[in-house]
């Protein structure tokens, strides 16, 4: 019986222990299902020992192990089952509720790879075939908005799922010896086919910056401009001082890329055009901002 009390004290931990690791958004349901496994084999086994200790503790342990076998009578193994469930609840409210506080409801991101052979072919098919895969998606959603009526928690959801299909998420891989994600790069011409790249896309289509999540819009400014080591910021901002030239470029492709979309996608409902106006208008302002800082 000791056995078995020490192996349910030991497995929740260990699965405990697996979740919060290996998938860390799902630690509070973790450790509620973990400690309703542990806490009543627990009490149980450890209960002696505790007397021994101190007869304080050998009461509150006593006392915490009668209450868990009251509201769920049986064998420890089958209380404790009972137990798991309960804080498993819990904890899985406490995860929802501490989520929408803390950021809202999570968008669901589409993850660009860009590889180093793509970079250095100036190959932007990926990026291109994803905005034209949304923009299709796009025609589609706003096309059943306009052809029937919605109730305002529809048209709420509707507007979550716009969002989501103008949250992509642009990473490069593999360069040089970086195997993760290039987010952090400066820029400057010691790389400048990522600068290449990054111009080639922009001229192509500035539009697609309007389908990126901002911290990748912002990695885009980085690329074309290089990047300078800023306090206020935290960290590196696109570089407007160094070539007034190229930064001008940039915020007249920015400026001019919902024309752009409208001239390239005529079939589209006006709603989608509405969308893209707003989403550049949002991406703009951190550049004007941030221009206007480095003076």
């Amino acid at each position: 019986m000791k056995d078995i009390g020490v192996l349910l004290i030991v497995l929740p931990l260990a699965v405990f222990f697996f979740f919060r690791f290996i998938l860390p958004g799902y630690q509070w349901r973790a450790a509620g299902l973990a400690l309703g496994l542990v806490i009543a084999p627990a009490c149980a086994s450890v209960w002696g020992i505790s007397w021994r200790i101190s007869p304080r503790l050998g009461s509150l342990v006593e006392r915490i192990e009668h209450l868990h076998r009251q509201v769920a009578p049986g064998s420890a193994e089958a209380t404790s089952l009972v137990w798991g469930a309960v804080y498993g609840l819990g904890g899985y409210a406490m995860d929802r509720l501490l989520r929408r506080r803390s950021q809202g409801p999570e968008l669901r991101k589409t993850i660009i790879i860009i590889s180093r052979d793509e970079v250095l072919a100036k190959d932007t098919r990926l990026v291109r075939a994803a905005v034209k895969g949304r923009c299709s998606e796009l025609r589609e959603l706003f096309s059943s908005m306009d052809s029937q009526g919605h109730s305002e928690k529809q048209l709420r959801l509707l507007g979550e799922r716009a969002k989501c299909l103008t949250n992509m998420v642009l990473t490069i891989h593999g360069y040089d010896e970086d195997s993760g994600p290039l987010w952090r790069y400066p820029g400057g011409d010691n790389k400048p086919e990522l600068r290449e790249w990054a111009w080639h896309l922009l001229q192509e289509m500035p539009y697609a910056v309007a389908f990126l999540e901002l911290q990748s819009a912002l990695l885009m400014g980085l690329l074309c401009l290089g990047g300078l080591v800023d306090t206020d910021y935290n960290g590196f901002i696109p570089d407007f001082q160094t070539d007034r030239e190229k930064a001008d470029m940039f915020m007249s492709l920015l400026r001019n890329a919902t024309t752009c979309f409208m001239s390239n996608h005529k079939e589209l409902p006006d709603a989608v055009y509405v969308l893209i106006t707003m989403n550049m208008s949002s991406i703009l302002d951190p550049f004007e901002e941030m221009k206007k800082h480095l003076g």
